[in-house]
């Protein structure tokens, strides 16, 4: 997506067959095509290292060995273009544009003050600003789940939420197949869920693998399912509430998100932009440095597609 995109809804019609009256029917009115936007907004990653943070870096771990082995000698010593701390520089900033990547589609919130958190409105600070009455409503919205940072279930609370999540939701939702849809879930909710499955489950241990998931996954692991539905965790999404600087800290806790993958529109303006990073060195000022930057943005598509609890 280079820049944004208009995603064109059309609203389901019935009651339009009747029955032929001549040559002079009645028409019916057409129906509206509506349109949800899906806006990108840039990140940016800058870092820098100099060669004091290499040497202490690798001085914690094993004296001054490692530094010794991995940086070259001299004024050489401040470059680490070419080294094996470079492929490391490489890793970690990758693996943290990948984590923060997540972490902002799921939580950012544009009228944040923090710059960690305030490039989009993500995922939840989205839906929970449409879960409401009158002109703010939009998605089914459970409001039950404990609220307090460490708050923590009670025995069976994820499976009597689920139950309410599953009926609450609209019909449109309900009738399509159980192979596209999906409960996206905090690892507090998954845990509770899983410790009532093995509560209340006296057999074999086959008997528990049906009830859990019905068969094992393509990577050969057991998947959780409710009613059919794959129960898929997020464990980031804990990682992010703990948080105290997350702008949801304190405010929610554990999470149910019911969709279909089609109704949730994640934005990228090029999908390798978020991994492609330039390093260099800066004979200027003695340090390495690494900058990326990406487009990211994130929109649901139809309200009645999605049922959230909190």
């Amino acid at each position: 997506v280079p820049s944004g995109l208009e995603v064109r809804r059309v609203l389901g019609r019935s009651k339009i067959t009747k029955k032929y009256d001549g040559c002079a029917p009645d028409f019916t009115p057409g129906t509206d095509i509506i349109n949800r936007t899906l806006e990108l907004e840039k990140a940016d990653v800058a870092m820098e290292w100099c060669v004091d943070d290499f040497e202490n870096a690798l001085a914690a771990v094993a004296g001054n060995n490692l530094a010794e082995e991995y940086l070259r000698s001299g004024v050489d010593s401040m470059d680490p273009q070419g080294t094996q701390v470079e492929s490391w520089i490489d890793q970690l900033v990758t693996d943290g544009v990948r984590r923060d990547f997540w972490r902002q589609m799921s939580f950012a919130d544009s009228a944040s003050m923090d710059e960690d958190w305030n490039i989009i409105d993500g995922i939840w600070p989205k839906l929970l600003s449409v879960d409401g009455s009158g002109s703010s409503y939009c998605v089914q919205g459970i409001d039950t789940f404990p609220k307090e940072a460490t708050s923590d279930l009670a025995d069976g609370q994820a499976i009597e939420v689920l139950k309410k999540v599953y009926q609450d939701s609209k019909n449109i939702l309900k009738q399509y197949p159980q192979s596209r849809r999906y409960m996206m879930v905090t690892g507090t909710v998954y845990e509770n869920l899983l410790s009532s499955y093995e509560a209340n489950v006296n057999g074999t241990e086959r008997q528990f693998t049906n009830l859990v998931s019905g068969q094992a996954g393509e990577d050969g692991q057991l998947p959780l399912f409710y009613r059919g539905i794959p129960i898929v965790p997020s464990y980031a999404w804990d990682t992010a509430l703990e948080d105290t600087t997350n702008p949801l800290y304190d405010q929610v806790r554990h999470l149910i998100l019911y969709t279909t993958p089609d109704n949730q529109a994640i934005g990228l303006h090029d999908d390798v932009d978020a991994s492609r990073l330039r390093g260099w060195f800066s004979n200027d000022d003695g340090v390495y440095r690494v900058r990326g930057q990406h487009r990211m943005g994130y929109t649901f598509i139809h309200c009645d597609l999605t049922t959230i609890a909190y």
